[in-house]
């Protein structure tokens, strides 16, 4: 029996299986002495012997397979929480960043609608300005033909209007570059 003791604290059985050990034990040696003291064939209680020890291996390994279970599905368990658990924290995230760019989305259309205001209200005081410059051109031009060429106040007024129609053409060429 020391030896199933020895054992039983290898494997680390509990006391239920600790007794069904010294039960097949008393009983491997109980098939050993009606053997011995048989008139049958001895060979046949040998057999029966190791069919018992095969039998106890089994059970063995059986208890061991279904403890090994028992230990994967708790940690089977144990990931698929964590899994949903991740899933949850991933669609609250996935939430707060949609709002987020709902938010950042409306504040730039309200953005881009205010600039596209300032360039029509820009765009229409360009063109304003645009005519009103071409007004005073052409009543420049109506001055040239009855004032003498050299009239200093004409060349000055033109000098101007030059610089005018220079200035236009720039903002015109910026607003086109952007």
């Amino acid at each position: 029996m020391i030896a199933v003791d020895i054992f039983a604290d290898m494997v680390e059985w509990d006391d239920v299986q600790r007794t069904r050990a010294h039960r097949a034990a008393d009983l491997g040696s109980t098939i050993y002495a009606v053997a011995r003291g048989s008139a049958a064939a001895p060979l046949i209680f040998l057999e029966a012997g190791l069919n018992v020890i095969d039998a106890i291996d089994a059970f063995c390994r059986n208890r061991q397979a279904k403890e090994v279970t028992r230990q994967l599905e708790i940690e089977g368990n144990m990931l698929l929480r964590l899994l949903a658990d991740l899933d949850e924290r991933l669609d609250v995230a996935a939430r707060q960043d949609d709002l987020a760019l709902e938010a950042r989305l409306a504040l730039l259309r309200r953005s881009l609608e205010r600039q596209a205001c300032d360039i029509a209200i820009g765009e229409k005081a360009f063109r304003g300005l645009s005519q009103q410059i071409g007004v005073l051109g052409q009543a420049i031009a109506a001055l040239r033909l009855h004032a003498a060429p050299s009239c200093r106040s004409l060349l000055q007024l033109e000098k101007v209007f030059y610089e005018l129609v220079d200035a236009q053409l720039r903002i015109t060429l910026n607003f086109v570059a952007e």
